[in-house]
């Protein structure tokens, strides 16, 4: 069971890896469809990441302990992205240009903070998975062997 864990394990870090080289190929990564790839794909392999660690906890490399502060302030950061976009905020804080567009349009619009809830969530989603990159990054790259391979 160790060993198939093992194959698991590896089998993450070199699609970790291929996903890596990938990033730059269609124009940085900068076109909606592939960062929305990249997404998906970051968002998946975290996911199996965190099963394989389920099942292996000798995976982990560093402990949250070693990213707390950093991992609370990105969260605050996350939390303030996702607030802008919503609508759940007080009316007096959302952009004036809703209320006028409500009354050019003549119904009510739901307003948030931000103009612009769509995009967002778009870049929030990005820095997510910019934030799980760092992550993956940062546990495989604690082991010298895949540190050399990455490189």
């Amino acid at each position: 069971m160790a060993q198939s864990d093992g194959k698991f394990s590896r089998i993450l870090f070199w699609t970790f890896l291929l996903l890596l080289a990938w990033v730059p190929l269609p124009l940085g990564s900068n076109r909606p469809w592939s960062w929305t790839l990249l997404s998906l794909c970051v968002g998946v392999l975290l996911t199996l990441w965190a099963i394989a660690v389920f099942r292996h906890p000798s995976m982990i490399k560093l402990a949250w302990r070693a990213f707390m502060i950093p991992a609370i302030l990105f969260g605050i950061v996350i939390f303030w992205a996702v607030l802008q976009a919503s609508t759940i905020v007080p009316p007096d804080w959302h952009d004036p240009l809703w209320q006028d567009s409500a009354k050019a349009l003549g119904h009510t619009l739901e307003g948030s903070i931000t103009t612009d809830p769509a995009t967002a969530i778009e870049h929030t989603i990005r820095l997510l998975a910019y934030a799980g990159i760092f992550w993956l990054s940062a546990q495989y790259g604690r082991d010298p062997a895949n540190a050399r391979q990455i490189l």
